[in-house]
């Protein structure tokens, strides 16, 4: 989101009533639509670590969860996830 930074984008969003993290997930969701549209069986995903600075509050009331799965990974190469790193998704 650091493009959504500059003074020039902030200005932009802020005249909208927007909010960086509002103005990034509805790009994402643009591009989710537009891959839907072009292969109706696919459901674009989008990585935790993209969206894990986002309030859950904000991301619960976008419709991007409509559209998109979130994918979690580890860097550890361990497929499983204990209780303690998993519990904090279920609040988004």
């Amino acid at each position: 989101m650091k493009y959504l930074s500059s003074g020039a984008a902030r200005k932009i969003i802020k005249e909208n009533g927007s909010s960086e993290e509002v103005t990034f997930l509805d790009r994402i969701y643009k591009i989710g639509i537009s891959i839907r549209e072009k292969y109706e069986t696919i459901k674009p995903i989008i990585w935790a670590d993209m969206v894990n600075k986002i309030k859950p509050e904000i991301l619960m009331e976008h419709k991007l969860a409509d559209i998109a799965d979130v994918v979690i990974h580890t860097d550890t190469g361990d497929m499983s996830l204990g209780k303690h790193n998993i519990l904090p998704l279920y609040t988004i």
